[in-house]
């Protein structure tokens, strides 16, 4: 994660006790104990996931509307396709 050179404030959030006792563990592990941190670390990582999340659904929507207008633009053709085939039957007799 990339440290914030930002102004820091201070705030109170209430956590179950099994929540205060992971944060712990791992604040220990990855930040050398720094609570406030591995708090930060972890919440801007599931903002940008959420961020990603958002982005992936707009792109998805986005994919979707272009195979809808790709399968319009197919069957008008398929339709075009039926009537030349049937002109070149009707030539061929």
């Amino acid at each position: 994660m990339s440290k914030s050179t930002h102004h820091q404030e201070r705030v109170l959030y209430t956590l179950s006790s099994d929540v205060v006792k992971s944060v712990e563990r791992y604040a220990r592990k990855i930040r050398n104990g720094n609570k406030s941190g591995f708090v930060a670390d972890a919440i801007e990582a599931y903002i940008n996931l959420l961020k990603k999340n958002v982005e992936t659904n707009r792109l998805s929507d986005a994919y979707a509307l272009s195979a809808k207008y790709n399968r319009k633009i197919n069957q008008e053709w398929q339709v075009a396709d039926a009537e030349l085939d049937k002109a070149l039957d009707d030539i061929e007799k």
